[in-house]
């Protein structure tokens, strides 16, 4: 879709210029302005492409007028140059991450939102034809062929006071005569509020659906451009109607393909359908945020070396622990400290108590590591990283990439290829933890952890190693 208008920085509506705006549904959208080589505006601009880091222009401001030939008004945040080309009329692209339609906003703060509804990548796949009723309508007539189902009632995944977050399903099939067939089939995640939200709050949630999805399904994913509105129908008459549209920040270019049936947690599972994974989500997130960042981040960078996931899949088990076993008792250390307490004199008693009350967060990693891998043994132990050397190897290897120290003996350490080995094991437990904080016990756990392929490539390694000896 195409809107043609004028458009200007913010701040600078005499200086409006003609342009268009497309808008390509489920992708992006891109604005084309046109300018004379002598203008203000070029002088402006030319900052911009001469500096030497190419900076982002100021919010962009633009009215234009819709298919019905109503003035529609429209907010590009986050605005960066994509294309420009020089000559006598100078053409310059930008794209935004951010896109306001229908409203003279130069806040986004102040928007607020009612609805949204957004596509994460393989969720056609996720929801699969066992997971929903499939009852088509056909219509045949002179070897035209036509299917179309559109879900009866959205599948809820989870409600409370403020808001529902709910799954909608279409498929269409169209064979003409003398061309070819055309399947199409999307499957949408909606949110409703029932009290109109900030943007920051939809984006906040949007990430939290966005990371729930990607532990669900084994694999980091992308969102097709989310599109957020004021009201659920308007008219564009109303000067209060609010659309909005927010691209992705990340980005992720994947040659994986989810299988059917190779999902961490499949669709059917009734923790799914009564709510309960996504509502322990929600409690527990603030808890696991700082490692399920790091975790996902490193998801995301298929560029990263092994030392680098190896390092930062340690740290965040690491986060985890602390932040999850904050009072966790390290008994070598508690009875030396009683040792020492009881030869010291009586009036210095409590003075080194105390000191020694400050010092309990000096448990060191190797215990921490220890103490995780024996409650998640159910999976530490198949995987063979449950033993006492390979944690003091896990640990050893850890301090050598961070403090690049020379006096570890390599018996001690990890060599190139078993970091990038236990990195991926180490991915599989904080999966593992995760699922955990979600709610699934340790049987569903065992039985589902190995589904996807790049997890049960590390269970059968050591499987298949046993039986050729």
């Amino acid at each position: 879709m195409q809107y043609k208008g004028f458009w200007w920085f913010f701040g600078n509506k005499e200086e409006d210029i003609p342009g268009i705006l497309e808008i390509i549904e489920g992708e992006s959208f891109r604005l084309t302005v046109f300018f004379g080589e002598h203008t203000s505006l070029a002088k402006k601009l030319q900052p911009y492409f001469y500096s030497r880091f190419l900076q982002k222009p100021p919010t962009i401001i633009g009215i234009a007028k819709s298919e019905k030939n109503k003035d529609l008004y429209f907010s590009l945040f986050e605005c960066e140059f994509e294309y420009f080309r020089f000559a006598k009329l100078r053409e310059v692209s930008f794209t935004g991450r951010v896109l306001l339609k229908h409203s003279l906003v130069e806040d986004l703060s102040k928007v607020k939102l009612g609805t949204a509804f957004f596509k994460p990548q393989f969720l056609d796949t996720w929801i699969n034809e066992k997971a929903i009723k499939t009852d088509y309508d056909w219509a045949s007539k002179d070897y035209e062929i036509r299917m179309h189902y559109k879900q009866p009632e959205a599948i809820t995944l989870f409600k409370d006071s403020n808001k529902r977050i709910y799954i909608y399903y279409r498929a269409n099939f169209d064979g003409p005569p003398n061309e070819k067939f055309n399947l199409t089939q999307s499957a949408f995640i909606n949110i409703e509020f029932k009290n109109a939200v900030g943007y920051n709050y939809l984006q906040q949630l949007v990430d939290k659906l966005r990371n729930w999805y990607s532990i669900a399904i084994g694999l980091p994913v992308s969102i097709d451009m989310l599109e957020a509105r004021k009201i659920q129908s308007a008219d564009l008459d109303d000067e209060k109607y609010v659309e909005l549209f927010i691209k992705d920040d990340r980005i992720f270019s994947s040659k994986n393909i989810l299988r059917v049936g190779a999902d961490l947690i499949p669709f059917q599972s009734e923790m799914i359908k009564n709510g309960q994974a996504l509502k322990n989500w929600f409690n527990n997130y603030e808890l696991i945020k700082p490692s399920l960042q790091i975790f996902i981040e490193t998801l995301y960078n298929k560029h990263l070396y092994s030392q680098n996931k190896f390092l930062n899949f340690v740290f965040a088990l690491e986060i985890y622990h602390r932040r999850k076993f904050n009072n966790f008792p390290d008994k070598v250390n508690s009875k030396r400290g009683e040792r020492v307490l009881s030869c010291v004199l009586k009036k210095d008693e409590e003075w080194l108590r105390s000191k020694l009350e400050k010092q309990k967060e000096t448990i060191n990693l190797e215990t921490r590591l220890d103490n995780l891998f024996k409650l998640y043994v159910y999976i530490t132990k198949p995987l063979k990283i449950n033993t006492k050397k390979t944690i003091v190897k896990i640990v050893q290897t850890r301090h050598r990439l961070v403090h690049h120290s020379e006096k570890t003996s390599p018996s001690k350490l990890l060599n190139e290829e078993a970091i990038d080995i236990t990195a991926q094991k180490l991915r599989i437990v904080l999966q593992a933890v995760f699922l955990t904080e979600m709610g699934f016990n340790q049987e569903f756990i065992t039985n589902h952890i190995r589904r996807p392929f790049n997890n049960s490539y590390y269970f059968d390694m050591f499987r298949s190693t046993t039986k050729s000896k």
